[in-house]
C-alpha cells in the first residue's frame, strides 16, 4: 500500500546551508513551500521586478531523469531547481528567464539579471536624451 505521507515523485528543499535536499515527504515539501525560504532574491528597479526563486521541482528536462523521477527512481543528483525571471512592461526584458542547479549559481544569475536591467535602463536613457 502506498504511503500517503509521501509523494510519488521527488521534490527538493533547501537545508540551512542552502544545499539542495531531495525528499518525497509531503510535510517537508509543504512546510518549505509555504515558507519564505523559496524566495532567494527579489530586486525592484523602477517598475521592473527581478525575482530568483527555488522551484522545489526539478526543471531538468532530460527525459531519462524525468522518467526515473516519475517512476520512483533515484533523485537527480544535480537538479535544476532555481530560476531567475524579470517581470516588467518592457517587451525586450519581460519574460527573461534563466535556471540554475546551485544556490551559488542562482545568486550569480540574479546579479547578472540586475546588471542586464540597469544596462537596459541606461541605454534607454541615453537614447531619450540624445
Amino acid at each position: 500500500m502506498k504511503n500517503l505521507q509521501e509523494s510519488s515523485m521527488w521534490h527538493y528543499i533547501l537545508d540551512e546551508n542552502k544545499n539542495v535536499i531531495p525528499t518525497k515527504n509531503y510535510k517537508l515539501i509543504g512546510d518549505f513551500y509555504e515558507s519564505n525560504k523559496k524566495i532567494i532574491r527579489k530586486t525592484y528597479i523602477k517598475d521592473i521586478e527581478i525575482s530568483t526563486v527555488f522551484l522545489t521541482i526539478d526543471h531538468d528536462y532530460n527525459f531519462d531523469i524525468l522518467l526515473s523521477n516519475w517512476n520512483g527512481g533515484k533523485p537527480n543528483p544535480m537538479p535544476v531547481v532555481f530560476e531567475t525571471m524579470i517581470f516588467c512592461d518592457e517587451e525586450s526584458l519581460d519574460g527573461y528567464q534563466d535556471r540554475y542547479r546551485t544556490y551559488k549559481d542562482a545568486l550569480a544569475g540574479h546579479r547578472e539579471a540586475v546588471r542586464l536591467v540597469i544596462k537596459h535602463i541606461r541605454d534607454k536613457y541615453k537614447v531619450m536624451h540624445q
